[in-house]
């Protein structure tokens, strides 16, 4: 599956906050009544200005989505690409990340209002270290999240558990540390039935690679 030519390369703009523009993939299936939306956010080696890498590197989630019975005809996937050296968030203000979070929040429901648009997210290490900050920021507010090997705000639990999630790590991680994800699952554990932890004991950083293989996982991100 050739997703450069099944994906097009689009860009948004917002010049209110940056001169800069959002590069990213779209697939928009063949279906006429679309139902949701999947935005992809990749991890830190995945940076550039090629429109490329971050979905060739991931094509295994994508291509389960568009290649789904169910699912793969109503769901439009967009996965944005960060330039190289800036990342989604961060602790101060800069543009960038002002401009990938006004195209989650508003941008996208502008680009396809008419369809009454669910998004659901889905985040590898940089990239899930942002949705965790997302669904904090604006709980309830995204459908459901897979988190993979990201870091978890542990004082923002009762915001967090407002988002269904599936959130994933590696022991062994040896680049973010699993430590947030173990104590978020051991005080969430019962208090949260739509979030769910699973933990890998020797993935080290690519747990994303066994998460893509877990059974259902696209079934549980689309049934909320």
């Amino acid at each position: 599956m050739n997703l450069a030519n099944l994906m097009t390369l689009e860009k948004y703009y917002n010049y209110d906050i940056s001169k800069r523009s959002l590069k990213y993939r779209l697939y928009y299936p063949k279906g006429n009544k679309i139902k949701r939306i999947v935005v992809f956010l990749h991890g830190a080696g995945e940076r550039g200005s090629d429109g490329l890498k971050h979905i060739l590197k991931n094509v295994d989630i994508i291509k389960d989505i568009i290649n789904h019975p169910n699912y793969g005809l109503n769901s439009i996937i967009i996965a944005p690409q960060a330039p190289l050296r800036l990342r989604w968030v961060t602790n101060s203000s800069y543009k960038f990340n002002l401009l990938i979070e006004d195209f989650l929040i508003n941008g996208i429901n502008k680009l396809y209002e008419e369809n009454q648009i669910q998004i659901h997210l889905i985040g590898i290490s940089m990239g899930a270290i942002a949705i965790n900050k997302y669904v904090n920021k604006y709980p309830g507010f995204f459908k459901s999240i897979i988190s993979i090997c990201g870091t978890i705000d542990l004082k923002n639990l009762d915001d967090l558990k407002k988002t269904p999630g599936w959130y994933f790590h590696s022991l062994d991680d040896s680049v973010v540390s699993p430590l947030s994800y173990i104590k978020a699952s051991e005080i969430l554990k019962r208090k949260a039935p739509s979030i769910k932890f699973t933990f890998y004991e020797d993935a080290n950083h690519a747990s994303w690679e066994r998460a893509y293989l877990e059974e259902g996982l696209i079934d549980w991100l689309f049934k909320y």
